[in-house]
């Protein structure tokens, strides 16, 4: 089990206000960040001891200072990409913190607008706060087994009513702030109001409402308000195999429409994000998601 140290950030200690004996002798601390190491060289304009306070490159601290994997075994390019995007990571901790590192990482992806996923032996970032992702192959119908198979998200899985919990004070073991946000579009298109519920604590307060932008918006189209295309295909060899979880893909409109169409509509500008990769000896199946 792989324990996130105490000892490598920088920030501010807090009393605990609490007066329950749970507390006594706890010391709290509203972290800023640690800072980069000589890795960040020529990155994004950042440099070796700066303060990291984006949350792409906090995950890629963990990576390389506390999980020692090796800068081979990171795409790189995925995680100075997702800087474009970056939310603003404050963590809240306590004297007593400990978090298995798996866990973590995928709390501060969450909380940072990305997806973080394992794929070919290398760790990458998926920002979904892109909404125009750029696809790295369009792949025809003559590449394919079969007809893709393709099916939508349940109703039950949209979310247009959501209460988010945020600015976090471990002092007080409490978040300062809880507000309800409502998508109109969604409700009105869907006849019906289906609320959960988020906790915000490793990111700023200005982060946090930007991010609840990005899934459920006051109106509009967010990540989370729509029901989504699930799409699954077969392609004969191997000439498709590079690809890997988290790129985002095409099916070719020109020749995949006349086979079939997505509920009636073309794929003509439909971005999919591979999930899933199984690679046989005669064909490669993949299956993904339009976000």
């Amino acid at each position: 089990m792989a324990i996130i140290s105490k000892s490598k950030q920088t920030g501010k200690i807090l009393k605990f206000a609490s007066s329950s004996p749970d507390s006594y002798g706890k010391l709290g601390v509203e972290c800023s960040g640690r800072t980069f190491g000589s890795w960040i060289t020529g990155r994004n304009g950042l440099a070796s001891g700066d303060l990291i306070s984006q949350v792409p490159y906090a995950i890629e601290s963990i990576l390389r200072d506390e999980l020692g994997v090796p800068g081979s075994r990171i795409d790189t390019a995925s995680f100075d990409a997702a800087f474009a995007n970056a939310l603003t990571i404050k963590l809240n901790l306590t004297s007593d913190f400990e978090i298995e590192s798996t866990d973590l990482l995928q709390k501060l992806a969450f909380q940072g607008g990305l997806v973080y996923v394992v794929s070919c032996g290398r760790h990458r970032l998926v920002d979904i706060q892109d909404l125009t992702p750029t696809s790295v192959a369009t792949i025809p119908f003559a590449d394919m087994v079969n007809y893709p198979q393709v099916s939508k998200t349940n109703i039950n899985d949209v979310v247009n009513r959501l209460k988010v919990y945020y600015d976090f004070a471990p002092e007080y073991s409490a978040y300062k702030r809880v507000d309800t946000f409502n998508n109109s579009t969604s409700q009105s298109l869907y006849g019906r109001t289906n609320e959960a519920e988020i906790f915000l604590p490793h990111i700023t307060k200005e982060s946090a409402l930007i991010l609840r932008t990005v899934l459920v918006p006051d109106s509009g189209v967010g990540l989370w308000t729509h029901t989504k295309l699930l799409v699954s295909w077969d392609t004969v060899g191997w000439k498709w195999a590079h690809l890997e979880i988290g790129d985002f893909v095409e099916l070719d409109a020109a020749s995949v429409d006349p086979h079939l169409k997505p509920f009636g509509s073309s794929w003509s500008n439909v971005k999919i994000l591979i999930q899933g990769i199984e690679r046989g000896p005669e064909s490669v199946s993949f299956n993904g998601v339009q976000l």
